[in-house]
Formats: structure tokens, C-alpha cells, sequence
């Protein structure tokens, strides 16, 4: 099942105009967010994370 426009409008249709720009917002960075969350765990899993002490 593919998803359209149709469907992401069906969803979003009771929302205020803040609540409209946020959820675009987090559609548009979501995939970003994502991307750096793998990054991190790949470069921790090859050994070149660094702990932290404090």
C-alpha cells in the first residue's frame, strides 16, 4: 500500500495553523534525524565512539 497525499491530508485535517507547520516541520527532519542517529551507531560500533567521563 502506498500512501498519498490524500491520506497524509486526511490526517492532518484537524489541526491548527501551529499544529499544521510543526507536523511539516518533523516530516522534513525526521529522514535527517534518522540518517544522524545511524551515523552515530555506526561509527560507536566500529570502535570510534568516545565515552565521556566527567
Amino acid at each position: 500500500m502506498t500512501p498519498t497525499l490524500n491520506s497524509v491530508v486526511a490526517r492532518s485535517s484537524g489541526l491548527t495553523a501551529a499544529g499544521t507547520y510543526i507536523e511539516m516541520t518533523s516530516r522534513l527532519t525526521e529522514p535527517l534525524l534518522l540518517g544522524l542517529a545511524g551515523t552515530g551507531l555506526r561509527r560507536a560500533g566500529a570502535g570510534q565512539g568516545r565515552a565521556v567521563s566527567v
